[in-house]
C-alpha cells in the first residue's frame, strides 16, 4: 500500500508535509544567511576555544540532526505514518533526510577530535626519561624479555591503533585551500563516500520505488555532485579574517598558493611559524605592497617596502584584549627569561641569525599593535613605550626619560639594538648572540642605493652609518631594521654563509595548526551543503509556495 506520495513530493497542507517541508525550509535559509554573514563579517580565528569555523559547523550538525529527527517523527506519527505502514515506505520516507551533512557532520567531528589529539601531542615534550628505545614502526622492545610490545592490535598484517590519534590529516595546500580531500587521510575519505552511498542509495531507490522520482534521482545526483567535486568552490578567504590573542598571524610575502606565517607569542607560548593555505584576505595589503616596491625598481630603487596600509589592516583584524595588549607589552618593552613569551616555539634555521625583514617585519606588526591600544597599558608600561618608538616621528606625546633602543653613537647603538632584539626571543647570554649578527663581516660594496659611492673604510662604518640613518628615518626600531635589511640586501645582498637568510624561523612541518585545518574543512562543507540543497530543492521549493499560497 502507498502512501500519500504525490502531495508529498509535491505542496502537502497537512502536518507530515509541514513538518519536514518546515525543516528543509528554515535550513536551506538559515545556510543562506550564515554564508552571507560569514562574508560580511569574517571569521573569528582561535587556537583555544571555538572559532567561528567550529560555531557555523557545529551548527549545520545541529540543525541537520534536528532535520534529519523531524523526518523520522514525521513517518512515525504524522498522517498515514508510513513507518508504521510498511518498512519499504518507512526507507522511502527518509529521502527527505539530509543525509550528505549528517554523514559529513559526523565524520568531521571524529576527524576534529583526532586533529586536536594530534596537535596536542605534537606540542607535547617527551617526558619519559626511561624511555624504551623503539623501532621503525613505533614498537616498544622490551630489552629485558626479548619481546616486542605494540601500541595497537595487530593481525594480519592489519595494524589497529584503538588509542590514536589516527592521524587522518595531513595536510595538502600547494594548489590553495580547496584541497581537502587531498589533505584526508585516502582510507577515511574513501570510508566516508561508501558510507553516504550506503545510505543514500538505498533510500533513493526506494523513493523511486514509491514512484518519488525527483526527490530519488536528485538525491542521487547530490552525492555524485559532492564526490566529483563539482559543487563549485568557496570564496571564504576573500572574507575578513579577525585574529585573537593566540592567533596573532603575521602572513609573509609569497608569490605560490601555501607558505609560512609567522605568528606572534602569547602568555602560554612564544613565537611561531605555521605553514597553510594563501588567504586573499590577509595578503592583500602585503601583496599590494611588495607590487608597488617592485614598480620602484626593488632593491635597486633605494626604497623601503610601505607597510602603512599592512599595518593598518592588521590593527584591524586583531581582536584583542587590555589584558592580551597588556602581555604583548611586556614582552615587547621588558623582556625576561621567565617570561614564556620570550622563547622561539617554531624550528629556527641552523647558522642563521634572527635580523632578517620577515622577523622584523613580525615585530613591527606587535609594537604598531600595542603602540594602536596605549590607552589599554598602566602607566608604567605606557612611559617604556618611547624604547622602541621615535620620539620625532610619532607624534605622540611619549615619555622623553626613556631613551630609544639604539640611541648610541656609532656601531655600538647598531649592537644595542640587536642585543634587545635577541632579548626578545629569550637569548640574554651575549656569548649565544649570533656573532654575524652583532659584528658584521661582509665585504664593504662600491656603490650602495643610500649613500652612492661607498667611502667608508670598514664595514662598521657602513653598518653603523646605515643603522642610523634608519633609526632616525623610520617610525620605530623594527621598522629601521626592516629597512636595514632592505637597504643592506640592495648594496651587499643576503649571504647563508653570513649568517642571512629571508626566512630564519621556519615550520616545524607542514601539517599546520587547527587554523589552517579549518580553512581546508571549509571547502568540504561548502560543497556538501550545495550538494544537499540540490537533492532537497523540490521539497524546499514546494514549501515556499506553499507559504506563499496557503
Amino acid at each position: 500500500m502507498f502512501y500519500n506520495r504525490r502531495a508529498t513530493e509535491t505542496s502537502e497542507s497537512g502536518p507530515e508535509g509541514g513538518l519536514h517541508q518546515a525543516a528543509a525550509l528554515a535550513a536551506a535559509t538559515l545556510f543562506i544567511t550564515a554564508h552571507r554573514a560569514v562574508m560580511n563579517s569574517g571569521f573569528t580565528l582561535r587556537r583555544k576555544g571555538l572559532s567561528t569555523d567550529a560555531i557555523i559547523v557545529f551548527t549545520i550538525g545541529t540543525l541537520t540532526t534536528c532535520w534529519t529527527g523531524a523526518v523520522i517523527l514525521s513517518g512515525v506519527f504524522f498522517d498515514d505514518r508510513p513507518c508504521r505502514q510498511d518498512w519499504e515506505q518507512c526507507v522511502a520516507r527518509m529521502v527527505f533526510a539530509p543525509w550528505i551533512l549528517q554523514v559529513l557532520f559526523l565524520f568531521w567531528l571524529f576527524a576534529y577530535v583526532d586533529e586536536i589529539r594530534v596537535l596536542r601531542q605534537s606540542r607535547k615534550p617527551n617526558t619519559k626519561l626511561d624511555a624504551k628505545p623503539s623501532d621503525s614502526n613505533g614498537d616498544v622492545n622490551d630489552v629485558e624479555s626479548g619481546t616486542t610490545h605494540h601500541p595497537a592490535f595487530q593481525w594480519a598484517h592489519i595494524h589497529i591503533n584503538w588509542k590514536g590519534p589516527w592521524n587522518i590529516w595531513h595536510m595538502e595546500c600547494s594548489q590553495g585551500y580547496l584541497n581537502w580531500r587531498g589533505s584526508i587521510r585516502t582510507s577515511y575519505l574513501i570510508l566516508l563516500y561508501a558510507v553516504i552511498l550506503m545510505v543514500v542509495f538505498p533510500v533513493s531507490v526506494f523513493a523511486l520505488k514509491q514512484e518519488l522520482y525527483t526527490l530519488g534521482l536528485l538525491n542521487i545526483i547530490g552525492v555524485v555532485l559532492f564526490i566529483v567535486d563539482a559543487a563549485g568552490s568557496n570564496s571564504y578567504v576573500q572574507a575578513p579574517h579577525k585574529y585573537t590573542r593566540d592567533t596573532l598571524r603575521v602572513v609573509l610575502h609569497t608569490r605560490h598558493r601555501e607558505g609560512t606565517t609567522y605568528v606572534l607569542p602569547c602568555l602560554d607560548r612564544g613565537f611561531d611559524a605555521v605553514w597553510g593555505p594563501k588567504i586573499e584576505n590577509e595578503n592583500q595589503a602585503l601583496d599590494e605592497a611588495i607590487e608597488a616596491f617592485q614598480a620602484e625598481g626593488s632593491y635597486g630603487g633605494g626604497k623601503t617596502i610601505r607597510m602603512e596600509k599592512v599595518m593598518a589592516n592588521f590593527n584591524t583584524a586583531s581582536n584583542l584584549t587590555k589584558d592580551d595588549i597588556g602581555a604583548l607589552a611586556r614582552w615587547l618593552y621588558t623582556p625576561s627569561p621567565i617570561n614564556p613569551m620570550c622563547k622561539i616555539a617554531c624550528k629556527r634555521k641552523e647558522n642563521t641569525h634572527l635580523l632578517a625583514f620577515s622577523v622584523m617585519s613580525a615585530l613591527w606588526h606587535a609594537e604598531y599593535l600595542v603602540m594602536m591600544h596605549t590607552a589599554y597599558l598602566d602607566k608604567d608600561l605606557a612611559s617604556k613605550t618611547a624604547k622602541l618608538r621615535n620620539i620625532k616621528s610619532t607624534g605622540l606625546n611619549l615619555d622623553v626619560s626613556e631613551s630609544q633602543i639604539g640611541r648610541q653613537d656609532g656601531i655600538e647603538g647598531y649592537k644595542d639594538a640587536v642585543k634587545y632584539i635577541y632579548h626578545l626571543f629569550g637569548i640574554f647570554d651575549e656569548e649565544k648572540i649570533d656573532k654575524d649578527a652583532l659584528s658584521p663581516t661582509s665585504p664593504l660594496p662600491e656603490e650602495s642605493v643610500v649613500f652612492g659611492k661607498v667611502t667608508f673604510k670598514t664595514i662598521e662604518e657602513y653598518t653603523a652609518e646605515l643603522w642610523h640613518k634608519c633609526l632616525d628615518e623610520q617610525e620605530s626600531v623594527f621598522a629601521a631594521f626592516c629597512a636595514f635589511a632592505t637597504y643592506w640586501s640592495a648594496d651587499i645582498g643576503d649571504n647563508p654563509s653570513e649568517g642571512r637568510h629571508q626566512f630564519p624561523l621556519q615550520v616545524h612541518g607542514r601539517g599546520g595548526d587547527i587554523v589552517t585545518w579549518h580553512v581546508i574543512w571549509r571547502q568540504a562543507w561548502y560543497q556538501a551543503v550545495i550538494a544537499q540543497l540540490t537533492g532537497m530543492s523540490p521539497i524546499i521549493t514546494s514549501a515556499f509556495l506553499a507559504g506563499i499560497f496557503q
